[in-house]
């Protein structure tokens, strides 16, 4: 979004027009009024206030990995040799190159990073788990295959 202004503190009105614009960001400041009680210009007004402020980082479709293709969901657990910042930027600069790797967190505690990988099948998640043994640093990469969804958020639900 735009250059980020002072953050300032979320009211009532504020956290129903995010919860209105996260279950449907492309909908119109008069439809976004009507859901939350407020006038067209009003909404619109909330609406830039939150983005400038980064409350809202961005505007994305959120996509059916199955549909596309994508049967396999797996969390992979990596840890390093080392901790030291070379070494871990060494990784998340080899790792962006993976596109299968959809989200990748860095982690404190045992583990170094978290990610998220989409795979077409086992077979296909072989061949990203090889490549992902084959980055810099990489003592142990450990799996997990997701069985199924359970939630999913874009906030907890106390604000």
């Amino acid at each position: 979004m735009a250059g980020k202004s002072r953050k300032f503190e979320l009211g009532q009105q504020d956290l129903r027009v995010l919860e209105a614009l996260q279950r449907d960001g492309h909908m119109s400041d008069a439809a976004l009024g009507d859901e939350v009680g407020l006038s067209e210009s009003a909404a619109n007004r909330h609406r830039h206030r939150l983005e400038e402020a980064g409350y809202i980082e961005r505007y994305a479709a959120v996509v059916d990995f199955k549909r596309l293709g994508f049967a396999e969901i797996v969390f992979v657990d990596v840890i390093l040799h080392t901790q030291d910042h070379d070494a871990m930027k060494a990784f998340e600069q080899a790792l962006v190159l993976i596109e299968e790797v959809v989200v990748c967190h860095a982690l404190a505690g045992d583990v170094d990073f978290l990610l998220q990988v989409a795979a077409r099948d086992g077979d296909d998640f072989e061949r990203v788990r090889d490549r992902l043994a084959q980055l810099p640093g990489v003592k142990h990469a450990y799996s997990r295959f997701v069985l199924h969804k359970v939630v999913e958020r874009s906030r907890p639900l106390a604000s």
